[in-house]
């Protein structure tokens, strides 16, 4: 999926965004400030590595950033019939809502596992194996993806 994200009343601008040892450097452009009105400077990536880390940024949860639109790719639907037949899902009543960290921006398990492998959490890559195994993990650390069916 690629996602659009928009700083208003920028016409271009260069920012790194750090989320744990992650890292990443957007280069915003295409923004005007003319007679018919502003035009925000954008930046699109369909990388979901670079998404997690931009919409965990001060800037995005201040609002400064934006997500203008979300471009479904044909590879999209594909991951996700995938995902759906190779592993069962854990049922939702095993999280208990009330308590441990949710990240509601997750919505695919590469997400998820970019979250599990950043601090604080530190696990390895071989314990997120698949859908169920990555669940797993974030019940056993008490974390929940909301927004991740």
């Amino acid at each position: 999926m690629i996602k659009v994200y928009e700083i208003k009343g920028v016409v271009e601008c260069s920012r790194v965004f750090r989320l744990g040892k992650l890292c990443a450097r957007c280069d915003f452009s295409g923004g005007a400030v003319n007679e018919t009105g502003i035009v925000p400077a954008v930046y699109s990536t369909n990388n979901p590595v670079t998404q997690v880390v931009i919409e965990n940024s001060e800037h995005f949860k201040q609002g400064r950033i934006a997500v203008q639109s979300v471009i479904k790719e044909p590879s999209d639907e594909m991951e996700n019939r995938l995902a759906n037949e190779q592993a069962p899902e854990v049922p939702k009543s095993e999280f208990d809502k009330d308590k441990g960290d949710d990240f509601p921006d997750v919505r695919n398990s590469q997400m998820a596992k970019d979250i599990l492998m950043a601090e604080p959490y530190n696990v390895s890559l071989a314990e997120l194996a698949n859908k169920t195994a990555i669940q797993a993990k974030a019940a056993e650390l008490n974390i929940t993806f909301s927004n991740w069916n």
